[in-house]
Parts: structure tokens; sequence; C-alpha cells
């Protein structure tokens, strides 16, 4: 037989074997070109249970010939077992049930009435008036199953191909992340294979074809790591423009893709990322320590020691962070002295009007101040925001105030002034003119500035540049301002003395947001509100039990921006965050039925508002309870997957399956309750589904738990 004959079964009365013989004669021709194979009861050999043969070959048929006669329907063996089996298969979509008319008998009120029959217009074989001979029936007849095994096994075909296509997208990932493969993953693959029905001749060209394009590709990719190491050896932990041009080159080459080669920039990224906030991390915190301790005591010592080594830098680079923020906090020392000095000497006796000629002409001249006109924050683009720079002033007090800006020698009405940068201060050449930066001091955003110009002056204090202000706070007391993680969303560097960061830059900040231009507009929008958010001035809808304010902002987010996927992930994170599951990845069904009420509700209203009421728990839940609340596997648990897009339709039983969670749709054509999904068990129900029963159950378990909450 072949391994694409359509198997076909003929359920029939022993009172018409007759005519099941006839009719069987006139398919051996398909059997023979192996279009089908047939089975009836007759073919049960001596000492097998025929009630077992019979339904274990009505069960496998995907052809299931009814011979509809008046002495088939009066058979309760028939009518009770093989009808009922052969109309549920054929509503499930995994068999096809043709009747065909042997006698003439009252049939159409029949279960498989409303089925198509066969002969020609359900003309009974039988009829002579219709029919000149048998032969002429069943002739018609045979040429009908043929169609319909033609059809079957296009059908099969099409359901093969999709579980090959799955498997090599499985597998080449595989290969992309591990190779050669590890006993684990190849156990997943193994797992999948049997989830799939294929067989290892099935499978077979796609691994070689697979492995051997691999091998080729590997081979390139290794050879593009060498070209980005030494790249980044050569640029200081970057890839300056010229790489970036030798870099393309190589990747041209090799013919690897964009995202290949951005993988492997990224990996061979990570230790020199690391390393960056690691001295940030120990800048930050030494420049803190200063602040409150100069020269550091032996006890801060030893601690900044523990510091550097759980950070893992060397004791050459802590020693050259010291310095130079040591050098730095002296220069500011000076620099301070000098000032005094020089407030002192303004405010002697000026009796004296003789100045000499020389004193005059060494006395430096105050840079012009520019003229223009007075600005707002609103009259800006919000994509001008590109800069953050602290400000800190030696002597604890508020600098750049609109008193100390005039005694400066800025200008109040249009809010001019020079901005100080150390010397020893990095940004002060970044910015160009135009571009918006914000001030913070004493963890507050109290400025943001518009650079006048691209000029930067430069004597043995440090630098300095012409700005606008475009914002400050209206309150006296800028200590009772918001903290700057309420305007800005996070908690930026702080070094002491002023160093600038350009936004884009800042890991931070990517990590908070979606988007620099996101954060550009959240800025202006509270800035230019009629006050600034206060601490108690939460939205509700964000807050955890456990975490307090705003812990769901960045789910919202990314909801607002339709980021389905991300979204699905943060959700899962939060609520294993919230459970302290976060290293297992899921929850387990006790984890959900403690799960706090205020969590769930506002992971649950985030995902109505923003899915346009096609998301979110809460809808899950009204489809659960259509397909009739069901906390075990079957035909009901079934009806829900498909419903929700968890579980795809399938014509036949090997084309119903559970999808794995890369296949679901991360868009607004997804069935309603489609998302979000990766709460339930990190989202691999269609690995679990497939396994073992203690893995199904424990799957179901989580979702049950969930939607069959009350407060849900």
């Amino acid at each position: 037989m072949s391994s694409d004959a359509v198997t076909v079964f003929f359920s029939y009365s022993h009172k018409d074997e007759t005519l099941r013989d006839e009719l069987a004669n006139h398919l051996e021709i398909l059997k023979w070109c192996g279009d089908i194979s047939a089975w009836h009861d007759r073919k049960i050999l001596p000492g097998d249970e025929w009630d077992r043969e019979i339904k274990d070959n009505l069960n496998s048929a995907q052809i299931i010939l009814l011979l509809i006669s008046s002495d088939f329907i009066a058979s309760s063996y028939c009518r009770d077992i093989e009808i009922k089996r052969a109309i549920e298969r054929h509503q499930a979509e995994e068999a096809c049930v043709i009747p065909v008319i042997l006698r003439r008998c009252i049939w159409t009120s029949a279960p498989f009435g409303k089925l198509q029959a066969l002969p020609k217009n359900a003309a009974p074989v039988a009829d002579t008036n219709i029919w000149p001979t048998l032969d002429d029936a069943f002739t018609n007849i045979a040429e009908g199953i043929k169609k319909a095994a033609d059809d079957v096994r296009q059908k099969l075909k099409a359901v093969k191909q999709a579980k090959l296509s799955q498997y090599e997208a499985a597998y080449q990932q595989a290969i992309q992340q591990e190779y050669p493969l590890s006993d684990v993953n190849q156990n997943k693959l193994d797992r999948l294979q049997t989830a799939l029905g294929l067989t290892e001749m099935d499978i077979a060209p796609i691994v070689t074809r697979l492995s051997s394009q691999y091998g080729e590709v590997r081979q390139k990719l290794e050879q593009y790591r060498d070209e980005v190491r030494l790249c980044l050896q050569d640029d200081g932990g970057e890839i300056s423009p010229f790489s970036r041009s030798i870099l393309d080159g190589y990747r041209t080459t090799f013919g690897l893709t964009f995202e290949e080669a951005k993988a492997v920039e990224q990996e061979e990224l990570k230790p020199y990322k690391a390393k960056a906030e690691a001295i940030e991390q120990y800048t930050n915190v030494f420049a803190d320590a200063l602040n409150h301790e100069n020269p550091p005591s032996e006890a801060m010592r030893r601690r900044m020691q523990r510091f550097q080594s759980t950070l893992g830098l060397s004791d050459e680079e802590a020693q050259e962070i010291e310095a130079t923020l040591q050098q730095e906090a002296e220069r500011q020392k000076s620099e301070d002295e000098r000032q005094r000095q020089h407030e002192s000497e303004s405010h002697k006796d000026l009796d004296t009007t003789e100045t000499s000629v020389s004193e005059a002409e060494v006395e430096p001249q105050k840079p012009s101040l520019p003229e223009v006109n007075r600005k707002e924050l609103s009259e800006c683009e919000p994509s001008k925001i590109l800069f953050l720079k602290n400000v800190r002033d030696p002597n604890g007090v508020w600098a750049y105030t609109v008193e100390r800006i005039q005694n400066g020698g800025g200008d109040i009405e249009s809010r001019v002034f020079e901005l100080f940068w150390l010397s020893t201060s990095r940004g002060a050449k970044t910015a160009s003119k135009g571009d918006l930066m914000l001030l913070n001091q004493f963890a507050k955003i109290t400025h943001i500035v518009e650079m006048l110009d691209d000029e930067v002056r430069e004597n043995e204090a440090g630098y300095f540049r012409w700005v606008r202000i475009v914002w400050m706070p209206e309150e006296e007391d800028w200590s009772q301002l918001p903290h700057q993680r309420d305007v800005i969303g996070f908690e930026p560097p702080t070094i002491g003395g002023g160093t600038a960061y350009s936004l884009a830059n800042l890991s931070k900040l990517q990590e908070t947001w979606n988007s620099l231009e996101a954060f550009q507009q959240r800025v202006v929008q509270v800035l230019t509100g009629a006050k600034p958010p206060l601490m108690n001035e939460v939205d509700e809808t964000l807050s955890s039990e456990r975490f307090g304010a705003n812990y769901y902002g960045n789910l919202r987010d990314l909801l607002a921006a339709q980021e389905w996927e991300a979204a699905d992930q943060e959700t899962a994170y939060r609520m294993c965050e919230v459970m302290d599951q976060q290293k297992k990845g899921w929850l387990r069904h006790e984890d959900i039925k403690t799960f706090p009420c205020l969590d769930l509700h506002n992971i649950d209203r985030l995902w109505v508002k923003y899915g346009q009421g096609k998301f979110g728990f809460s809808v899950q839940k009204k489809i659960w309870e259509s397909c009739g609340s069901p906390t075990s596997y079957g035909s009901s648990w079934e009806k829900f997957g498909v419903a929700v897009g968890w579980r795809s339709k399938g014509f036949l039983s090997i084309g119903a399956e559970w999808k794995l969670y890369s296949n679901l749709t991360f868009n607004m054509t997804a069935p309603d309750g489609h998302l979000p999904a990766r709460a339930y068990f990190g989202g691999c129900f269609g690995v679990f589904l497939k396994g073992e029963d203690r893995e199904v159950e424990k799957l179901l378990g989580v979702i049950d738990s969930l939607l069959s909450r009350p407060d849900l």
C-alpha cells in the first residue's frame, strides 16, 4: 500500500454484502493505483476481537462510506456505534463521511441526511429507472470517491508541509543559537518531531540541508566576529564610523544578514558595556563619598575596595577614577577660594579713582551677552531635548537661581546665562546650537536650557557656554520639587562637577523608555502642565500592591505603542516578579490563586483598554466560560484553544495543533482573547500540551486558577 493512499472504511449491513462487494470491485482500480486502501469487517481475522477491530479502523479512516439501505438504518450496531462515531469525526473535521445510497429508503432526516451523497443526485444504486446497470451506478460512485480521496490527499500534503515548515523553523533557530546541538536542545527537537508526527525520513533532508548551510554560515560568522573584536580593540570598546564602514564591507563580502551581523556585534560589545557600567557605578559612588568625606578615611577606602572587587574593576582602573575625581575636587576648591578672594577685593574701599592702564588691560573682558528674546519650553521642539547635565555647587546651595544668574552677569529678561563645566567634566562640547539640555541638582530637575551657539570658551576654571532658560520652576522653595525620577522616569548618573550626557547613550533611559521620542514628549507634557506631579499624585491603574506606584508604567507604554509581543513578555515578567518567580519564568497554580487582586485588575484593565476590548484576562474568561469552563483536557478545552487562536483548527486530526509561542499573532488581527499568553507557563503551552500528562495538568491548573477567579 502506498504511503499516500487514503484509508476508506465501509459501514454497511451484512444484508447488503453483495452490493458492497460490487462496489469494492469498482474501487480495486483505485487501490491498484495507490489512491486508496479499503477496510470492512470481513477482513477481521479469526481470533481477533471484532468490536475493537471495527472501532480502531473506524477511528483511523480518512474516508468513511455509509452504505445506506433500510437494513443499514435498522441495524442497531450501525446506527448506535458506527454512524454516531462517523458523524462525530466528520464534525470535528477528522474524516470525510460519504453516504452511498444502495436502496431506496427514508434517510434524509438521519444525522447524515445533510451530507453530500453518492451516486449522482443521491439516486439509489438499485433504481433501474435511473441506472441502466449496476456498473453505471458504481462507476459514478467510484469516480466520486476518487475525487474525495484526491481532495483529502491534497489537504494531508498541506498539513504535512506545514509541519515540516514548523520543524524546519525550530531546527534553524536551534542551530543558530548552538551548533552542534547539545543533548538538551536535541531532546527538545525530538519531542517536537514526535508531537508533529514526523518520521526520521521526513526530517532527514531538513537536517542535512540546514546543517550544511549553517556550517558555512558559522564559519563566516566567526570570521566576522574576529573583525569585530579587532575594531573594538582599536576603538576602545566602540565602533567608530571608519570601523563601521570596514565591518559593513565584511558583512557584504561574507553574505551575512544585518540581523546576523548585529547579533555578533552586540555579543562582543557586552563585556565593554559591562565594564563601562561598572566604571560609571564606581565613579558615582566615589564622587558621592568625596562629597561627604575628603580626603577619604581608611574605613571608606576599605569599603570602596570591596565595592571595586564586586564590580570586577582592577586596582589601576579604580585608582584612575579616584585620581580624576580628587583632582576635580581640588580644582573646584581652588576655584571657590579664588572666587571668594575676588568678591572680597571687589568690596574694598573704592575711593581710589586712579587705575593704571596696564591693570585695565590685564583685566579679562567678559564676553558679550547674546541678544535674544525670552523663550518658553512650549515654543521648542520636543525632539531637541537631547542632553542631561549634572549641576553641583560646592557651597551646597542652588545654582542658577534668578538672583545668582543676575549677579553672574546674565540677563534676567531673556533668561540668558553662562553654563559652567569644570575642566575635568565631560560633555561641554557635545551639544549643538539649538539643542536642549536638562539640568539636575539635588535629585531635582531645575532647568531646561537651549544652547545659543556652538562656541565653547575656556579659562583656568573650566568651560563656559551661553544658554537660554526655556523652563525653570516657579516654586520659591526648590526643595519641594518632585524627585527627578517622577519627571524623567529613572535615576540619572550623579557625578559631581557637572558632566553632560547624551540621552540617547544613557542605558538607564533605554531600559525605562521604548524610545527617545516618548521620553521627550513626556518631559514636555509634565513640565508645561500646571504643576509637575508630586509623589502622591499617581495613576492607580499602574500601581502594584507589593511594589507601589507606577509599577506597570512600562507595560502601559508598550501597549499604547501596540508593541504586543514586548507587552506580553513584560506582563509575564512583572507577574513573576510580584510572586518571586523570576528565575523560574512562569507561575504555579498556587501563585495564581494568591496573586494580588489589585495587580490582576490593573494588568487586565491595561490590556482591555489598549487592546480595544480584544485582549485581556477578562476577555479570555468570557470565552473560557462560553466553552464550558473546562478544567481538564478534552474537546471543550480544545474548543477554547481554537477560539482564542492558540490551537489551529485543522481539517484532519493531524492538522489540529497547539501553537508554539513564536507562532502566535502579535497584532490586532489576532482573535479575541489571543493575548496575553506568555504568563501561562512561560508561553510554552504548545510544547507542554504535547508533553507528559503531568505537564499538561500543570498548565491547565494555571489557566483554570486564573480564569476561574471570581474577582476577575
